[in-house]
């Protein structure tokens, strides 16, 4: 029995969705699971609250006893108190702004580079089983079943890359054993203990990959060209194995990401007492908005800082996978029909002449 990939939101659904944001933009203002409203809503209310009990005693009389932070005179001077000086929010503000700035950025950079790189992995996969199906030679069902074989070894890569990217340590998943199995170490016996975490499985598939491309070069079934080509896509692979690595074994530095939150909580905190003089009963509102927004834009990067997970703001994994899988199939199914023999006559050259049949 293999485990079952288990997803919250049918990943082709969320690719669909978010590559139409013209058509979906007032809908997706309400897709509230899918947004940071749920993770930044609580600590949104309880600093507005705070506000709020910051404007009551500065404003209702008899209990207003914060007051004296208003100014008031001295020696004829007018002196302002720190908490309502608003030196020290735009001071806090401008920090704030970077801290961020750079947060978001890093995070959104990680994002797009995992993106990019899962990009690659799908034209390196294609390239790799057009050239093993269609450039080897061999033609014998021993050697069919073994080209087979190695296509299957190369979406086995994807998917054992996708689970390892998760963390998700067993191998017998059902969109991975079946594809292995035809490895002695990989049989369904052995799999039952086995976990990715015992070894780096997406690095020995490919170690097998290459087994069989010098296989093939050694049989005189591939050419040196297109040997050496074979080899740079698997070298190609492995480049978008440790590219993925780094992303998900690298996070922010935890010392910046405790100074961006303990930074962000004392300008919140701070904020009502540089607004509450100006603003009176308005300072509620204003700082829902306010911890709202900056807590969001905090929340955001958080998500988007590893995209390998199921949270709806990830990379649809298994998507990819299944695209991968599907040309890879695609690419075994045509097993004659990309021979020139099998060819039918053409109806329409190129020069735009009708051919006579």
């Amino acid at each position: 029995m293999h485990r079952k990939v288990h997803v919250h939101e049918s990943d082709l659904a969320r690719a669909t969705r978010s590559n139409n944001h013209a058509g979906s933009t007032y809908k997706s203002l309400l897709n509230i699971s899918s947004s940071v409203i749920p993770q930044v809503i609580l600590p949104s209310l309880c600093l507005t609250v705070w506000a709020a009990l910051v404007t009551v005693f500065v404003t209702v009389p008899g209990i207003n006893f914060l007051n004296k932070f208003e100014p008031y005179e001295r020696d004829a001077k007018k002196v302002v108190l720190l908490p309502t000086s608003p030196i020290l929010i735009s001071i806090l503000s401008i920090v704030i702004g970077l801290l961020l700035v750079f947060r978001t950025n890093t995070a959104y950079d990680r994002f797009w580079s995992g993106r990019g790189t899962w990009g690659d992995i799908k034209t390196y996969a294609r390239n790799l089983g057009r050239l093993i199906w269609i450039n080897s030679s061999g033609d014998s069902k021993r050697e069919l079943t073994e080209k087979k074989a190695a296509i299957n070894l190369i979406y086995a890569f994807a998917t054992s890359l996708k689970h390892m990217l998760r963390s998700e340590d067993f191998l017998d998943y059902e969109d991975l054993a079946p594809y292995l199995a035809h490895l002695p170490e990989y049989h369904p016996e052995k799999l039952q203990n086995a976990s990715i975490s015992d070894s780096p499985v997406p690095l020995e598939l490919t170690f097998h990959i290459s087994t069989f491309i010098n296989k093939l070069a050694s049989a005189k079934q591939i050419d040196g060209p297109t040997q050496t080509q074979m080899v740079v896509l698997v070298n190609n692979l492995i480049a978008c194995l440790t590219n993925l690595e780094r992303i998900r074994n690298s996070p922010i530095p935890l010392a910046y990401s405790i100074h961006l939150k303990q930074a962000l909580l004392l300008y919140l905190v701070s904020l009502p007492f540089q607004i509450v003089i100006s603003s009176g009963w308005y300072t509620i509102p204003v700082m829902l908005l306010a911890t709202f927004t900056l807590l969001g834009i905090e929340a955001v990067g958080g998500q988007i800082e590893n995209p390998f997970g199921y949270d709806p703001a990830d990379l649809p994994l298994d998507l990819f996978c299944d695209e991968i899988k599907m040309e890879l199939a695609f690419i075994i199914e045509k097993e004659n029909s990309h021979l020139p023999k099998n060819w039918l006559d053409p109806l329409l050259h190129v020069s735009g002449v009708a051919v006579e049949l």
